[in-house]
């Protein structure tokens, strides 16, 4: 439809909008453990400089030989030119937005012209690294100017379960246009709605779509699905309707069979009956009008920018001509240019052109305080900054003023955006960090996501593949050791339920497991925070993670192309590191290892002549692994033998007899120091976690806390040399000391002035009540 754009006196070329579609068949496998992850890509030729420039990309389709992308194109066709397309399809294989870091999995070059005169559909063979690379099937549908949207809600009752032997199905409901691909996503009704258990569903509420491009008797063919993970989604049936009949909304004639086409020939040729395989109904639906960008600005909308800075030492010494900081003479540094490009476009919609300019991960004059929130002008209460000129001279100021720190931590520069007053209807969190954040591509491109106040509150509701899913991992991987601690830390509840449910039964996880192993390798390289590294490390020890390794191990082949045996020799070299950090991190998760290490072996000993996977270093790795568990269980044969080192447990006999007296008491000994140690171990571990989140005065389950504790006197009693001490705790007066078993004699306590970075042990050796009543008792080192 051409557009309305006469104008008297003026010449213009005749152009009608025309939308289109992309579909792929039996493209290239590139992947080793999955099928390709396809992006398709478009490009105009410029009729000035006869180069072909970026029009537009699709979404990812993951793991999908034979992809409908959903991303339309939207373009003027003009007649009397000759419009040049090129059509190239990738599969991914990072977060770059660089096309040569992918994989090339072909193209296809045509003239628009020839795309319209096919009709609905243009197929033509991909030209790509192989000789049959694949087919792309074009749509291309001619736009209407209509704004109208329609949202639905349905009812789904009785959908068959093409899975025979699971007792829940996932279904998506689909549209498809006539003209379009049969098994075709055009659009979705609504969200998937996962383990739905048969045979009612839940209505759901569909999005504002533009359905047979407002054409009220244009057939439209609804198709529902069981969703898979890997893209094969199963087909359970399908209906045909119009956009007249579901205007008038819920009635008789709004009620329809789902039919599955194959299914009721396949019945019906054994002689069987065949109704349906489910009925939808449609319980209402209404019609409004689909806003666009213009209408809001148009409608007196304003737009509100608050800048953030990074200003961590991984930028570099600003000094240095290699850092994003650096000061050229000449041209301006990447967050100068950040700044002014996004400021430039942005000012147009605020009225009052004042930026809020905030920085993080500093350390701040006079005395070098880390901050991750201050105001670029100096002024905390007012960190507004006049135009971009003011935003730029702030910045300049600032950084001759700081000194770059670290950690990466904009959390309170988020929190402090959502808590600024004013006026607009929408504001926009412009963070400026070193790197990739987030979903941003390229150096200062992080842009803030929205500034809820509430957005960290309650993370124990939000699914776990949201938080730490395979992109999040594929994030994190590529980022510092710390980073990824806190974000570990930071989600504890999701890293559990990570660990948990990946698993590598039939190599279809293989790929999370090697992500999460990653992450958890570069954790142990990290010095400076020493807390969250145990943290994370106990969660691992306590899930069924580890033994997801024997599997892994178990599984490796030899005969494997040279790309899966680099692929798995990194794998295995971050499992050795983890053990071995693990060992000397958690004493009691060395009988874990140790059965780990049993299992292993033998495969880690076939495969140890094939160098491709197993390298000297690795072999060495692993040895010095086996050694340090052989001579720690050689150096110390027997309770007799101890030498303060830390010991691993060993099982009770509880069938057959023990060797002779001292393995009887060895074993006994252990066991019971365990049992006297573990509670003040957990103890001091939750307390630490505790005084992390800023909760010191939270109640323990394993000990008590006593604070103000002071040694004020030696005294001499008939236990031989002890201290007096002094003590405070919360409520003490109420305590019946006589009734209570806390601080009873021979009570092992653990003292330390530097939250227990350093401890000294002692036993309580004397427990009068006056004194105790008073805060006061003795103590033997």
């Amino acid at each position: 439809m051409a557009e309305n754009t006469f104008q008297p006196g003026t010449g213009v070329a005749p152009a009608t909008l025309i939308e289109l579609s992309i579909s792929c068949r039996h493209l290239i496998d590139s992947d080793v453990f999955s099928k390709s992850d396809p992006i398709g890509v478009l490009f105009e030729m410029d009729s000035a400089n006869k180069q072909y420039r970026e029009l537009g990309r699709t979404e990812i389709i993951w793991n999908n030989l034979n992809p409908d992308f959903v991303k339309k194109f939207v373009m003027h066709y003009y007649f009397e030119q000759s419009q040049k397309l090129k059509f190239e399809i990738y599969d991914v294989d990072s977060k770059s937005a660089d096309l040569s870091k992918h994989d090339f999995l072909g193209r296809m070059e045509c003239t628009l012209g020839e795309i319209v005169a096919a009709g609905t559909r243009y197929t033509r063979r991909l030209l790509g690294p192989k000789k049959n690379s694949g087919t792309i099937i074009v749509g291309v549908e001619e736009l209407s100017s209509c704004k109208l949207g329609m949202g639905m809600v349905f009812c789904v009752k009785n959908l068959d379960n093409p899975m025979s032997y699971a007792p829940k199905v996932d279904k998506p409901m689909s549209y498809v246009r006539p003209g379009e691909q049969s098994n075709r996503k055009a659009g979705d009704f609504n969200r998937v709605t996962k383990k739905i258990i048969i045979p009612t569903r839940k209505p759901r509420k569909s999005g504002y779509k533009l359905f047979g491009n407002w054409d009220y008797d244009r057939s439209i063919k609804v198709e529902c699905y069981d969703w898979d993970a890997d893209g094969g989604h199963d087909f359970i049936g399908e209906f045909q309707t119009t956009l007249r009949e579901l205007s008038r909304g819920p009635s008789q004639q709004n009620i329809f069979e789902c039919i599955n086409g194959k299914k009721r020939d396949k019945k019906l040729k054994k002689g069987k009956s065949y109704t349906n395989s489910g009925v939808i109904e449609l319980m209402s639906c209404k019609m409004e009008k689909v806003y666009t960008f213009l209408d809001y600005v148009r409608g007196g909308t304003q737009l509100n920018c608050s800048f953030a800075v990074d200003f961590t030492a991984s930028n570099g010494d600003p000094k240095s001509p290699s850092s994003l900081h650096y000061m050229n003479p000449y041209r301006p540094n990447a967050y100068q240019t950040a700044l002014r490009s996004v400021g430039e476009i942005i000012k147009d919609y605020d009225s009052d052109k004042l930026f809020p300019v905030l920085g993080f991960g500093a350390r701040l004059p006079p005395d070098g305080v880390v901050s991750h929130e201050f105001a670029l002008n100096g002024n905390p209460n007012n960190p507004y900054c006049t135009g971009i000129e003011g935003v730029l001279e702030a910045y300049n100021k600032a950084l001759h003023s700081i000194q770059l720190y670290g950690p990466t931590n904009f959390a309170p520069v988020i929190n402090h955006v959502s808590r600024l007053e004013t006026e607009v209807n929408h504001r926009i969190a412009d963070i400026m960090a070193e790197g990739p954040r987030g979903r941003g591509r390229g150096r200062g491109g992080g842009r803030g996501r929205g500034t809820d106040k509430h957005q960290h509150d309650s993370l124990e509701d939000v699914p776990w593949k949201r938080l730490l899913g395979f992109r999040k991992l594929e994030d994190l991987q590529g980022k510092e050791a710390n980073d990824i601690l806190l974000t570990f830390d930071r989600y504890k509840t999701a890293l559990k339920k990570a660990l948990e449910q990946t698993t590598i039964k039939g190599n279809k996880d293989v790929n999370m497991l090697m992500l999460l192993v990653r992450c958890l390798a570069k954790c142990c390289e990290c010095e400076s925070l020493p807390q969250q590294v145990i943290d994370i490390f106990t969660i691992v020890e306590s899930s069924k993670f580890l033994y997801e390794f024997i599997e892994f191990v178990k599984g490796l082949d030899e005969n494997a192309t040279p790309r899966v045996q680099l692929q798995n020799s990194g794998i295995l070299r971050d499992i050795f590191t983890i053990l071995t950090k693990m060992k000397s991190l958690l004493p009691k998760s060395r009988i874990t290892i140790q059965g780990i290490l049993a299992y292993i072996d033998t495969p880690i000993n076939v495969i140890k002549s094939d160098t491709t996977i197993i390298d000297e270093d690795m072999w060495n790795m692993y040895e010095e692994l086996m050694n340090r568990e052989e001579t720690t269980r050689q150096k110390r044969s027997h309770f007799k033998d101890q030498d303060g080192e830390d010991e691993p447990l060993r099982h009770n006999k509880t069938f057959g007899g023990y060797d002779n007296l001292d393995h009887y008491l060895d074993i006994q000994y252990r066991l019971l120091r365990e049992d006297f140690i573990a509670p003040l171990r957990e103890g001091i571990r939750e307390y630490m976690a505790a005084v992390h989140d800023m909760r010191p005065d939270k109640k323990l389950h394993e000990l008590r806390i006593y604070r103000d504790v002071q040694i004020i006197s030696p005294i001499c009693n008939n236990h031989g040399l002890c201290r007096r001490i002094s003590f405070n705790y919360p409520g003490m007066h109420r305590i019946r000391w006589e009734q209570s078993k806390h601080l009873i004699y021979g009570s092992l306590v653990c003292l330390s002035p530097d939250n227990f970075k350093t401890v000294w042990f002692a036993t309580v050796a004397n427990r009068d009540l006056k004194n105790i009543r008073k805060g006061l008792i003795d103590i033997k080192f």
